[in-house]
């Protein structure tokens, strides 16, 4: 609800207190393994998944902040690490979208790391926000490298559209 209302720092929080309660749940839950043949289904519904950190991903991405798209990839990086939940495309994209409004310089070199290394099917949302990005961040700074840079991830576009138009026509 706290993210629906744009209040991040309350979702945050309350995402705080939900996951504490999972650790609670799972650390009472091995304390007491073997005793209840149904633990391991219990600790499975208790932990958290992608859907559970979503609300507050998505309110932080639309909040405005500058600081939006570092402070999504550091959540990306706890949910990774102490959850082993892997954040999904659209969670991807909202950060590349986080990145394109934040208007920092390296915004663009940001997104563009992002989209190379952790998002396994970008998709034309992926590319448009990191597009966004640069011409939004390192265009005001270095010209010539935001539009060598925009030049490469069109290529790279044209040939993500030209495997799914293959695709599709192999599936016919």
């Amino acid at each position: 609800a706290w993210a629906s209302r744009g209040q991040w720092e309350k979702a945050e929080e309350t995402l705080w207190q939900l996951l504490e309660t999972c650790s609670n749940h799972e650390n009472n839950n091995n304390n007491n393994k073997g005793n209840d043949p149904t633990t391991d289904e219990r600790n499975t519904r208790m932990r958290p998944t992608e859907y559970s950190f979503a609300p507050l991903l998505h309110a932080l991405s639309k909040s405005g902040r500058r600081d939006a798209g570092s402070k999504m990839e550091e959540w990306f990086d706890r949910m990774e690490q102490q959850w082993s939940v892997t954040p999904d495309r659209i969670l991807y994209n909202a950060c590349l979208y986080a990145w394109a409004k934040s208007g920092l310089p390296h915004a663009g070199v940001r997104a563009n790391a992002l989209l190379q290394q952790r998002i396994h099917r970008p998709d034309t949302h992926s590319y448009t926000s990191v597009l966004d990005a640069y011409s939004k961040s390192t265009a005001l700074s270095n010209p010539s490298l935001a539009a060598d840079q925009c030049d490469a991830l069109l290529n790279q576009l044209e040939l993500l559209d030209q495997d799914n138009h293959n695709k599709n026509k192999n599936d016919d």
